[in-house]
């Protein structure tokens, strides 16, 4: 029996039954619902600075359109382990950047890493994001699965809620969190919660 949530898992969810739950369009839900709740200073820079963003755990690649077209100026790639989800996106989004790797600290940085509903995939999401924060030069941008109690499938591992991430690690500091209601959306039961980080060497406190 193949692992829940291993490469092989993933793999074959996203070339069997993915699009027919209706992954594509939880992924652009939960990407525009992000985007819509970032807070002005974020928004600013990236318009501003015309930065290089990362999707990680990008599956079909919804995510990045919708980056793509809310922040037009930035360069955006997906990341995603499956190479079955890279080879649909680099066929539904040709112009697209899309890669099939592990992030590595050794080779990959970008000024902003945006993950949307990944971290519940992991028993110890701290210490992945942890990782993830040595590719990351300005701000950390995630969105979870908020006190999910119980989880609503055997994918989630863990429930998360503010004390599941530190305030501070790495030369990062938790800048901004919100708490967003989405029972009534039709594509999530519960709440949300979105999280930003920001390298402490300009560290602002950001007002929902």
């Amino acid at each position: 029996m193949t692992p829940i949530n291993s490469k092989e898992y993933w793999d074959s969810r996203f070339d069997v039954n993915w699009e027919t739950a209706g992954g594509k369009n939880q992924t652009r839900f939960f990407m525009k619902l992000l985007l819509e709740n970032l807070p002005e200073e974020v928004c600013k820079y990236i318009k501003d600075e015309s930065p290089f963003i990362l999707d990680w755990g990008c599956a079909l690649g919804q995510g990045v359109e919708e980056i793509s077209k809310r922040f037009p100026n930035a360069h955006v790639t997906g990341l995603d382990f499956s190479e079955i989800a890279v080879k649909k996106c680099k066929a539904d989004y040709p112009s697209g950047n899309f890669r099939s790797e592990i992030l590595d600290p050794q080779k990959d940085c970008f000024n902003v890493i945006i993950s949307s509903n990944c971290f519940e995939h992991f028993p110890n999401p701290a210490e992945v994001f942890a990782q993830h924060l040595l590719s990351t030069g300005q701000y950390y941008i995630l969105l979870v699965p908020y006190n999910e109690k119980p989880p609503i499938c055997p994918e989630h591992q863990i429930i998360l809620s503010e004390n599941s991430f530190p305030s501070e690690i790495n030369g990062f500091g938790r800048c901004f969190l919100k708490i967003i209601d989405s029972q009534n959306s039709g594509c999530w039961c519960g709440q949300q919660m979105l999280m930003i980080y920001k390298r402490l060497s300009a560290q602002n406190n950001l007002n929902p």
